[in-house]
């Protein structure tokens, strides 16, 4: 599983705090892991993530699945 996870703030404990949500739901499937994740901090609204640099590291992160 790959988390996509976006947010106003930009501090280092915001995307941490998602990804400890999700990881508890992931624990509850035997062959499911956390394979990688992207924040987009300083999304203020909707339509703000455009252009944002955090969409092009996601692209190339499911670009390289296989």
């Amino acid at each position: 599983m790959y988390l996509l996870s976006a947010a106003a703030e930009t501090e280092d404990f915001v995307p941490k705090r998602a990804e400890s949500g999700i990881q508890g739901w992931i624990d509850c499937y035997e062959n499911l892991e956390l394979a990688g994740t992207v924040f987009a901090g300083g999304v203020q609204g909707p339509g703000k993530m455009a252009g944002h640099p955090a969409l092009e590291q996601a692209r190339a992160m499911g670009a390289a699945i296989r």
